[in-house]
């Protein structure tokens, strides 16, 4: 049995190398399999080479999380400082524990919607080489026999095929969306004590 495992595995590599493909076929896909590699490589670095923040007042960061949940101070200590107009600031990265703490929990709405709307800025750079990289691999995973990149990735998982997945969320969706609704009305509550308003104030930063 581990023999017939390590054979498997051995014919698998293989074919994702295209060894069972014509000569100009097989070609195309070892040229694929390096640019793949180095758009995957391209994307992640840009993203982080060009990941957006804010530099926010330490002082005024503080008292935007007076009467909150959230210790914003425990987290001061590990972001970036400097001093700019007598005063020091911190630099909140998009995705970092503070400004998503920021989105849910500062008093502050103007704060709340310059953090929020840092992630939802759109970086065309980056887009253009996922546009690359998602046609890379559905070429890839056609010369390896399979429909496209979202076959391909899910042949080992449990639910091998994508159709598969999207039931599964469904589902998921459906079973936990009374506690969501729950949980929203919740926050909305919390939000109408703490800033005053009326009931159909919504949670929108």
């Amino acid at each position: 049995e581990e023999e017939r495992r390590v054979f498997v595995a051995m014919r698998e590599a293989m074919e994702q190398q295209g060894v069972h493909l014509p000569e100009g076929e097989r070609e195309m896909a070892i040229a694929n399999i390096k640019m793949e590699s180095e758009l995957a490589y391209d994307v992640i670095a840009m993203s982080r080479s060009q990941q957006r923040g804010l530099w926010l007042s330490s002082d005024a960061l503080t008292k935007a999380f007076d009467a909150t949940d959230f210790d914003v101070t425990k987290h001061l200590g590990t972001l970036q400082r400097r001093h700019s107009g007598g005063e020091e600031q911190v630099y909140v990265a998009e995705d970092s524990s503070v400004a998503r703490a920021i989105v849910n929990y500062a008093k502050d709405p103007k704060l709340r919607e310059r953090v929020f709307n840092l992630s939802s800025q759109s970086n065309q750079e980056v887009e253009s080489l996922l546009v690359e990289l998602l046609s890379t691999r559905q070429q890839l995973a056609q010369s390896r026999g399979y429909q496209n990149w979202n076959h391909y990735s899910q042949r080992e998982g449990i639910l091998r095929q994508p159709s598969q997945v999207e039931g599964f969320l469904s589902d998921v969706l459906e079973g936990l969306r009374p506690g969501i609704a729950c949980e929203l009305e919740t926050l909305s509550r919390m939000k109408r004590a703490v800033e005053g308003g009326g009931k159909g104030d919504g949670l929108m930063p």
